[in-house]
């Protein structure tokens, strides 16, 4: 009985938490929430909330206050514009790759200095300083990341003269119409202005000392990847190697893949073996600098007047990258 003159005191004294106050009467009352918020023009969740809360704290829920923004002061941003210089690994533990704005106003508010993110990016950018978005690929989630890596570098310092220890990865190529990465039909003299695709090219390539790669036209899938494998068996089988170590990223069409290396390993006569890089971790394989060079200084400001012209390119990637490895030997 007391809760409810005191929910009708506060009815009679008006305002938003009237509204409240009715809502948690007319609860008690045990008339249906839906009905609720037809009589009082409420949404059903609020509806639900206002409930909840009475419920846990055992009094009528204060509606939220509005007031004026929180001024920042100049002693404020002062901390602020010197804690962003900070290295955030040398001064709090932190990765380079992962210091982001929620990080900087994490760290501001152990600092006693508590404002939000946004808040953080327009003082930075009143000051002319500008964050970029965090790189979380930069530092591997692989929790063994540290005991592959060290494999890897054991395995490549103490290999066999009859072992091949061989990098391979795939890149893709998709051909538009515009200036600069696209190929056209002799007969067409006029381009589209729509950047439509005219081709889909796939890319595999191998390294170890020698460069060895396959292109073609389409998607990649474990069947390509596949064929490429029987043309390493083959090749390195001729050059007299009993053993052959890829090491490669965690693809599905890697692992879909294990069980047919193992048969063309068999029938070819040569010992194929496999090692997965830790999870993201692209700078661990060397051929991902050699696509680098081909996207960069090959690919732009050229354009193919076919397919086959631009496979024949990525091949004269290959020769002219193996002409420099051995001047520079």
């Amino acid at each position: 009985m007391t809760d409810i003159l005191s929910i009708l005191n506060l009815i009679s004294n008006g305002g938003p938490i009237a509204t409240i106050a009715k809502a948690i009467l007319l609860y008690k009352l045990r008339i249906p929430i839906f009905l609720i918020s037809l009589i009082l023009n409420l949404s059903v969740p609020s509806i639900k909330g206002y409930i909840s809360a009475y419920n846990k704290k055992g009094s009528i829920p204060q509606p939220k206050r509005r007031g004026r923004k929180r001024k920042i002061t100049e002693q404020e941003e002062k901390i602020i514009i010197q804690t962003a210089k900070k290295h955030p690994h040398e001064e709090f533990g932190l990765p380079l790759s992962r210091w982001t704005l929620r990080r900087l106003s994490e760290t501001l508010s152990k600092l006693g200095v508590y404002v939000s993110h946004q808040s953080v990016r327009r003082i930075l950018i009143k000051n002319g300083i500008r964050f970029k978005k965090s790189k979380s690929y930069i530092q591997s989630p692989d929790p063994l990341y540290v005991v592959k890596k060290e494999m890897i570098y054991k395995l490549k310092e103490n290999i066999p003269p009859d072992t091949a220890f061989i990098y391979v990865d795939e890149s893709s190529k998709s051909v538009k119409e515009y200036q600069g990465e696209n190929w056209t039909d002799k007969a067409v003299l006029k381009r589209s202005l729509k950047q439509k695709t005219r081709g889909f090219f796939s890319f595999f390539l191998s390294k170890d000392g020698k460069m060895y790669g396959i292109g073609r036209e389409g998607y990649w899938n474990h069947e390509k990847f596949l064929e490429f494998v029987s043309f390493l068996a083959w090749e390195y089988r001729r050059l007299g190697y009993t053993r052959m170590i890829l090491v490669m990223d965690n693809s599905s069409y890697h692992r879909k893949a294990e069980k047919e290396i193992v048969r063309i390993g068999e029938a070819i006569g040569i010992d194929i073996m496999w090692f997965y890089l830790p999870k993201y971790s692209p700078w661990l394989n060397p051929v991902e600098a050699e696509w680098r060079i081909f996207k960069r200084l090959y690919l732009p400001l050229r354009e193919f007047e076919s397919k086959d012209e631009f496979i024949k390119l990525f091949f004269r990637f290959i020769d002219d990258r193996m002409k420099q490895r051995i001047k520079i030997c």
